[in-house]
């Protein structure tokens, strides 16, 4: 699954086993074959693919997808921008089975999609129109991923790694370093409604930041009642502690609710800085030990108990502000591009509308 870029199109293809590793438990699939996440979050945050080449034209994938093969008159891409349209995760989202946190989309929904099926011609231009949007989004992306990179080495510039400690900084606890203890969020699903308070679960947690485009609403009732056992405010951060493990972000809303997928953690400011503390629990080191800690179900999770126990090295704090600093900046150029990112973002949205409601191409 973490082969797979959200919403992209990419596939990471460095992973090359023998056939005797894989022919049992995978998932087989050819080039030209579409991979259609059925898990949560992946399915609502895009992981929607087509595999091409592959080594040997042949792969494997997690049994947590779902893999369509095409007939002649069917172009892949033409498929994977289709099933990339926001109303159809919204409806394989309605449609799936299971409990909070471990929900599927059934194969029963993918063999009963209805989908058109327009001259190969007209996919074709289709796609070459989509294509070229999608680029720029990679320019756009590819922007973001420079300003995280330089976080990254100005972190490593101030802290060394962490399972080395070059600087023989005291080693903490997490739990020892918070102003309350950590907790998680409502473990019963709330009512939604249209407008109201941001519920955040971990399908929101998108490239190490909260994203509220798709974010549910419950009512400002509802949030206060919650808020009495889990209330985030600005600089808390959220690790997600269900499923994909150890994804991070910091809190800049105090006006949101969280699920139970999220841990809260609420820094001690006098011993450690919010951004800081971010980027150390996305270091291998943390990482590591968030994976060790996981307990093995149907799905992986961490409780807080334990996430309190993690081990963090701690800079002096003016050595924390520092980095810190570099981080507002960086942020700062990337409020600055957002405008622009957005504005291509409601393009393809919208050109994807038109194009599978027959308007895009005569």
């Amino acid at each position: 699954m973490s082969c797979i870029e959200e919403m992209t199109g990419k596939i990471d293809r460095s992973q090359i086993r023998p056939l005797n590793e894989v022919i049992k438990g995978y998932t087989p699939l050819q080039d030209g074959d579409l991979l259609f996440a059925k898990i949560t979050p992946c399915m609502e945050n895009g992981k929607i693919v087509v595999a091409d080449n592959l080594e040997n034209g042949l792969g494997f994938a997690s049994t947590e997808f779902h893999v369509i093969r095409f007939g002649r008159n069917m172009i892949p891409n033409f498929y994977r921008y289709y099933l990339l349209q926001e109303k159809i995760r919204k409806q394989a989202e309605k449609n799936m089975t299971g409990s909070a946190g471990q929900k599927r989309v059934p194969t029963s929904f993918i063999q009963n999609l209805v989908v058109p099926v327009p001259p190969l011609d007209t996919q074709r231009k289709i796609v070459a129109i989509l294509e070229k949007v999608e680029a720029t989004q990679r320019l756009r992306a590819e922007a973001d991923f420079q300003g995280h990179k330089l976080i990254y080495n100005a972190f490593n510039g101030f802290f060394g790694d962490f399972d080395e400690n070059p600087y023989g900084w005291e080693i903490v606890e997490l739990r020892d370093i918070v102003r309350e203890k950590i907790t998680d969020g409502v473990h019963k699903t709330p009512k939604y409604c249209e407008d109201g308070v941001p519920f955040i679960s971990a399908n929101n947690i998108k490239n190490n930041q909260i994203d509220f485009t798709r974010c549910k609403k419950i009512s400002t009732e509802e949030h206060e009642l919650l808020a009495r056992r889990c209330n985030p405010e600005n600089g808390d951060i959220l690790l997600s502690k269900v499923g994909t493990l150890g994804m991070v972000a910091k809190v800049d809303n105090d006006n949101l609710s969280i699920f139970v997928q999220l841990a809260l953690i609420k820094p001690n400011k006098k011993l450690i800085n919010s951004n800081f503390l971010k980027y150390a629990l996305l270091t291998n080191s943390l990482q590591k030990q968030i994976q060790s800690y996981a307990n093995m179900s149907t799905m992986k999770y961490i409780g807080v108990g334990k996430i309190g126990l993690l081990k963090i090295v701690l800079p002096p704090i003016s050595i924390q502000e520092s980095f810190s600093s570099i981080v507002e900046w960086v942020e700062k150029i990337q409020e600055g591009q957002q405008k622009s990112k957005n504005e291509v973002n409601t393009l393809f949205s919208g050109l994807m509308i038109r194009a599978f409601t027959g308007e895009l191409v005569a």
